[in-house]
């Protein structure tokens, strides 16, 4: 090891060391036990599909980890942001509730459940993707849309320092 790298390293664990003894303490708190959660989940676990795979949902309550048991469940299947296709209400027993639903051309089939605790509405949601790399833009790009952005990119480039 050269010089300049000892020098270096030997002024660096003091400083190191007093940044530690100087800094104020984080404080980290666990969420409260009784933490209510509606679970949503799919089997992939990068939540992708082919145009007509089936994909499971599992939907959970739980609180402080652990089961709510026969928590009432209303689960909805719609493509995302569209009306749903199914909407059913379920109790939640200790193995969950499975939904499956699949697509016919590419697009995102999103599950949400939502249950009452206690007086209190908890929702939770997942989204699959269905062949997303074919999905195809919804809009024709303008005729102007490239001569637009070129002549901005050079009113930019002017400005550039």
């Amino acid at each position: 090891m050269n010089r300049q790298c000892a020098t270096y390293r030997a002024s660096l664990v003091p400083t190191l060391a007093a940044a530690l003894v100087c800094t104020p303490r984080t404080e980290v708190r666990a969420q409260p036990t009784d933490a209510v959660i509606v679970a949503v989940s799919l089997d992939r676990p990068d939540w992708k599909y082919r145009v007509g795979d089936s994909a499971v949902f599992r939907v959970a309550v739980l609180r402080g980890g652990h089961e709510v048991p026969r928590a009432k469940v209303s689960v909805a299947l719609a493509q995302e942001r569209m009306k749903p296709m199914r909407v059913d209400t379920v109790d939640g027993t200790a193995a969950g509730v499975v939904l499956k639903g699949t697509l016919s051309a590419p697009g995102f089939l999103r599950a949400t459940a939502t249950a009452r605790v206690d007086g209190v509405t908890y929702t939770g949601m997942a989204t699959a993707a269905f062949s997303p790399e074919l999905i195809d833009a919804s809009t024709t790009m303008p005729d102007d849309f490239l001569a637009f952005w070129q002549k901005a990119i050079c009113r930019c480039a002017s400005h550039a320092t």
